[in-house]
């Protein structure tokens, strides 16, 4: 279907200037503080001489205006998202799928379904490659042929309330496109088809490991998640208990293990059951390649020396022992509820004592011999003076796992995000980026420490500063735009921004908000972001809400640090719904009462629209040429105005 809209210009402005340069009295003049005014190119006084100067300084030769193209759709009408490739190739989409397109002089209805629902966000790679995605995961596409469905949505349905909301697109390129939405929810066009790489909180993660080359973690419902594919990725493990620990053997053979005396073993890409002949929770493996011991509740313990078979040890105890680790088959020490250590000398297993009353979670042997433990309320133990001695600790905060790389680098982690580390002489608390629970550490050196956790989130310590490189979000997610394969940004509700690094999503720090003198969270809904450069980012939404990425300066104690932080402004807090830069100092921001703002990074000016439509959306192609669309129907055009003598 192909329906010419009427086009009415409400605002077309021609300006005639006289002989002597001045304008009439409605035209501001260049010393004019309106804001919809554009500073022309007129000398500076100092640069003219008696002989040369003219006696009036004669007016720019443009100036720019915005102008309401009022469209036949009707005032209950939405437009929710335009894009284009140029001025003469603009696409805007909006209620009940309808997808309108200009090409420099009309605009034209190209497609409307009643039974579809609204569509919210447009991106093309070209104008024969243009997707459109909508509510209830509804997803249209743009070829050469024209318009087709690829998913109707709701249409056809009688329950929709599973499907969830997509709120905007955006790609890289035709092989690599996002489409963001409800629930956190992201899905990936790869160029054959939508996959999801997100949707709400993932699987917890119980258990992280590697080595040289690959890095594998374990969690709650059989979750795998490693890098055996090449990019770190989920694989079927193909169990659905939770799997407590893994360790890895050579190259990328692995052994996991779990509730009910779940065994799984990864052989030439394939994970496989093992009878492990017990039914209790197994919650900790040991290995050296050879010979694997495993630990669990009631005092379980069982070994297999390669075979595949396994077979019980006796154990001194029923206690519930949590983790085990060890310098070699013949020197293990494993731990467990209330202060618990037992060690393996070889032949047998004895009791070494109750060094707390606290449950010991984790443990671990560094490689020149003391032995650390962490517990219950943030209890660190150790022999490091040749007898076990409880440590003064920096947090109370349940540790559940520690890692060492030698007697002066242990780290430990826990609930709320908890990291602390051991330098020799004292225990300090690390600055965590996360607030989820850490369930498991593990390092490959003292500049490549990993950490696992609640939610599938999964840190990275490069020697400088923990990251987060995995995360997830059930947060609504209204915007996704970027700047290449591996730099892309999501934007939503409660301050959410997610970065996709070109292998997984990760939520990015907020920083809180100096408000009334105390520190309050940033929980702004984010309705939009767009950046110049990878280190300059602009996101925006609720309240006048601006956070900008960028690097910090001295006097905040962090220059050099690229970071976000809210930017206090009293210009306006209306909610800015979209935005679009031509570069650094040039940035437009739309929102209720059709209200559009210059931003140039420092000061916003809002400029005269003449429309009363809240706007959602705006896009160009350069600093004369914008679009802005909304409700009422409404598209808003940047036009240049060019003054007569």
């Amino acid at each position: 279907m192909r329906q010419l809209v009427t086009v009415v210009i409400l605002g077309v402005l021609l300006i005639a200037c006289g002989s002597n340069g001045k304008s009439g009295s409605d035209v501001p003049s260049k010393d004019s503080t309106d804001p919809d005014v554009l500073d022309g190119d007129a000398p500076d006084a100092a640069e003219t001489t008696p002989d040369t100067a003219p006696e009036d300084v004669p007016p720019p030769p443009v100036q720019t205006t915005w102008v309401t193209e009022e469209l036949d759709l009707g005032e209950e009408f939405v437009l929710q998202s335009v894009w284009g490739t140029d001025h003469n190739h603009v696409i805007a989409v909006g209620s009940k799928a309808t997808i309108i397109e200009y090409d420099g002089s009309d605009w034209e209805i190209v497609h409307q379904d009643l039974e579809l629902d609204t569509l919210n966000g447009v991106w093309g790679s070209s104008m024969n490659d243009v997707w459109a995605v909508g509510a209830h995961g509804q997803i249209l596409h743009r070829d050469a042929g024209g318009w087709s469905i690829v998913d109707p949505g709701c249409k056809g349905q009688t329950n929709c309330d599973s499907l969830p909301t997509l709120w905007d697109v955006w790609g890289s390129n035709a092989n690599n496109v996002f489409a963001v939405g409800n629930g956190g929810t992201i899905v990936r066009w790869d160029g054959e088809s939508w996959k999801s790489q997100s949707g709400g909180v993932a699987n917890d993660l119980f258990a992280i490991s590697g080595n040289a080359d690959y890095l594998v973690s374990v969690g709650d419902k059989g979750e795998v998640f490693t890098n055996f594919g090449g990019a770190l990725s989920t694989m079927d493990g193909g169990t659905v208990k939770p799997l407590r620990d893994v360790a890895l053997l050579s190259g990328n053979e692995a052994i996991a293990v779990g509730d009910s005396g779940s065994v799984i073993r990864h052989i030439d890409g394939v994970w496989a059951p093992q009878n492990a002949g017990v039914f209790s929770n197994l919650k900790a493996i040991w290995s050296d390649g050879t010979t694997h011991v495993v630990v669990g509740s009631g005092g379980t313990i069982v070994r297999s020396t390669g075979s595949g078979l396994w077979s019980p040890m006796v154990s001194t105890t029923t206690t519930s022992l949590n983790d085990i680790h060890g310098k070699s088959s013949s020197a293990l020490f494993a731990v467990g509820d209330a202060g618990l250590l037992i060690h393996y000398d070889g032949s047998q297993w004895s009791k070494v004592g109750n060094l707390v009353s606290e449950n010991l979670l984790g443990v671990t042997q560094s490689s020149d011999g003391p032995i650390f433990a962490v517990g219950a309320g943030g209890t660190v133990v150790s022999d490091t003076s040749s007898i076990w001695e409880k440590a003064t600790s920096p947090t109370t905060a349940d540790l559940h796992a520690v890692w060492s790389m030698d007697s002066k680098d242990v780290w430990a982690v826990g609930n709320l995000g908890t990291i602390v580390r051991w330098t020799g002489s004292s225990w300090t608390q690390a600055e965590s980026p996360t607030e989820f629970n850490l369930y498991d550490v593990w390092g490959r050196s003292s500049d490549e420490v990993y950490a696992a956790g609640e939610g599938g989130v999964v840190l990275q310590w490069n020697g400088t500063e923990w990251l987060i490189i995995r995360s997830n979000t059930t947060a609504n997610l209204r915007s996704v735009w970027g700047m290449g394969d591996d730099t892309i940004y999501a934007v939503g509700g409660m301050a959410t921004i997610m970065r996709f690094n070109g292998l997984n999503w990760s939520q990015q720090v907020v920083p809180d908000e100096v408000t009334g003198g105390a520190l309050q969270p940033v929980v702004d809904e984010l309705f939009g972001i767009w950046g110049a450069s990878p280190d300059d980012l602009w996101a925006v939404g609720a309240a006048g809400t601006l956070i900008h990425y960028s690097k910090g300066t001295a006097e905040e104690g962090k220059e050099g640090t690229l970071a976000w932080a809210k930017t206090p402004q009293q210009t306006t807090s209306i909610t800015f719904r979209g935005i679009w830069g031509a570069e650094k100092e040039a940035m437009w921001l739309v929102g209720r009462e059709g209200s559009v703002y210059k931003f140039t990074g420092n000061a916003l000016n809002r400029e005269k629209t003449g429309s009363i439509a809240t706007l959602y959306d705006i896009t160009g192609f350069s600093t004369t040429s914008l679009f802005a669309v909304g409700n009422l129907g409404a598209v808003l055009q940047l036009q240049v105005e060019f003054f007569v003598p």
